[in-house]
């Protein structure tokens, strides 16, 4: 499963000298220029009004604290930003480190941040997500070091082979982490409450009657739902092109059916639910079911 997730003691994240692949004291050298960049990271207008909307009291101390924590981090170990990367509820850097390495510094005040870093290290070892190097968690929120993906430009909109050949090392069922929560109950709660904050761009919230409808089908799913690792949050922003194919990032740290991804990869796609999960080989009704579900709760 990778490394622990580390707690740490101070207000400022620390950081061991040795790193899996992170030479902390031959990186790239730091001339007055690179300081003054490091001076003016800033964290993006959207994401602090996010957390804080999110999350109203962790996020506030957050937003105050996680620019000099990733400028300290970076005069530590080095590194030099290159550029402040979209996101919607964290801080997530480029920079680059030793010999010219490109890696992605993520920090993010969300509660489960720790549980998706380590959802993150086992799509690395299924060979669909970028190598986690660090994982530890600060007093204000959840930090990892990964490396980035090249070239990484969204690609959800690929061909159907090229969406199956990410899934299907899901489909053997990697067991996940016993404290992943099934997908079934983060639907659930959306469902039942709407989630007016955590709503696509341009969409509202379904009817009462129409995820009451919803509801209904889940229960019916629950009863022989998997508790393998499901990546969860299969957005535009999550699938990325790699040196050799796609990869996934931002997994959600849940457990469920690999036909929920399926569904939902192929919904975000523009594909027939159908015919991308007959490709993968697995359970077109079940995917169809949880397709239905993924609308109406708007993932």
């Amino acid at each position: 499963m990778g490394r622990r997730v580390r707690q740490a003691c101070r207000r400022n994240p620390r950081r061991p000298d040795e790193t899996a692949g992170v030479e902390a004291g031959r990186a790239v050298g730091v001339s007055r220029e690179d300081a003054r960049d490091r001076d003016r990271l800033a964290l993006p207008a959207e994401v602090a009004r996010g957390v804080r909307r999110r999350w109203p009291e962790r996020g506030n101390v957050w937003c105050e604290s996680v620019c000099g924590e990733m400028t300290d981090l970076c005069r530590r170990q080095r590194f030099r930003p290159v550029e402040v990367m979209s996101a919607r509820y964290g801080f997530v850097l480029s920079v680059e480190a030793a010999e010219g390495r490109r890696l992605v510094v993520k920090s993010t005040p969300d509660p489960g941040g720790g549980f998706q870093a380590v959802a993150a290290q086992q799509l690395a070892v299924l060979g669909i997500g970028p190598a986690v190097h660090e994982v530890w968690e600060s007093e204000t929120g959840a930090w990892t070091v990964m490396d980035q993906i090249r070239p990484g430009t969204p690609s959800i909109r690929s061909p159907l082979p090229a969406l199956v050949a990410v899934l299907r090392p899901l489909v053997a069922g990697r067991q996940s982490n016993a404290a992943f929560p099934p997908v079934s109950a983060w639907l659930r709660d959306r469902l039942h409450h709407g989630d007016e904050l955590d709503l696509p761009t341009g969409r509202s919230v379904a009817t009462r009657e129409e995820r009451d409808h919803a509801l209904a089908i889940l229960d019916e799913l629950v009863t022989d739902e998997r508790r393998t690792l499901c990546h969860g949050d299969m957005s535009s922003g999550n699938v990325l092109s790699g040196p050799a194919g796609l990869m996934l990032i931002d997994p959600r740290a849940v457990s469920g059916d690999v036909e929920y991804d399926a569904a939902v990869l192929a919904l975000k796609a523009g594909h027939s639910v159908a015919e991308l999960v007959r490709l993968l080989g697995a359970d077109v009704e079940r995917a169809e079911a949880w397709a239905s579900i993924a609308i109406a709760a708007r993932v």
